[in-house]
């Protein structure tokens, strides 16, 4: 049913619901060209029994998630997403660590610079206290500066492509990791429909590789009040 509001909301006249992915400072449609209809634009009619449920068991892994790791996470919020043929998402962050270049207010690298995102990776560990910029969604529906009063802890996708999706069909997620001297190792992951992914917004550096045919998603974060 998540797969099928989506691809109704697609392909059903509603494709003026689905704008641009924002995009940072420096960056532009060579770096980032998803479509992405948030879900509190979703029209009612495609608020499904079936996405209803998937979203209750996000909150589910949200509090088994805060019981392990002491997240305080309290709300989560997200999108559906569609990559045409061909599009990406450059190597980024969700959220920036305390001290990091790209946080608001500090001199960045241009925008998708591994060099920007390693600065500040790997310095958090999962359980401690967590550190982050701004949400970028909430400025966008405040329209100002300001500091925000929710900011990103998980991110999770949960892929609605077809079963049948191949390793040439590309459209791979990327994880990147990097040891204590800097040597950087990555982990692929392969969209296939069904997946469900999680990782630290502000730990996990990570890009979305072209895609040889349209790539379906549903991308929550779970957030946490500011202190």
């Amino acid at each position: 049913e998540v797969r099928g509001a989506l691809h109704e909301a697609w392909s059903g006249g509603r494709l003026g619901s689905f704008r641009h992915g924002d995009l940072e400072e420096g960056e532009d449609a060579t770096q980032r060209n998803d479509l992405v209809l948030w879900l509190e634009d979703l029209p009612g009619t495609l608020i499904t029994p079936g996405l209803d449920t998937c979203l209750a068991a996000e909150e589910e892994v949200m509090r088994h998630v805060n019981s392990a790791f002491q997240s305080h996470m309290d709300d989560l919020y997200g999108h559906f997403a569609v990559y045409p043929a061909g599009g990406r998402f450059v190597f980024h962050m969700d959220e920036y660590p305390p001290g990091h270049p790209q946080r608001p207010g500090a001199p960045a690298p241009a925008a998708g610079s591994r060099q920007a995102v390693q600065l500040g990776q790997a310095a958090v560990q999962p359980g401690q206290q967590r550190g982050y910029s701004q949400n970028r969604r909430q400025q966008q529906q405040q329209g100002e500066e300001g500091e925000d009063d929710e900011l990103r802890v998980l991110s999770c996708v949960l892929y609605l492509n077809e079963a049948d999706w191949k390793l040439e069909d590309g459209g791979w997620l990327r994880l990147y990791s990097y040891d204590h001297a800097g040597v950087e190792s990555h982990h692929d992951v392969v969209p296939e429909g069904g997946k469900f992914v999680c990782f630290w917004s502000d730990a996990v550096p990570h890009e979305v590789l072209p895609a040889g045919r349209p790539r379906y998603s549903l991308t929550t974060w779970m957030t946490r009040a500011v202190a």
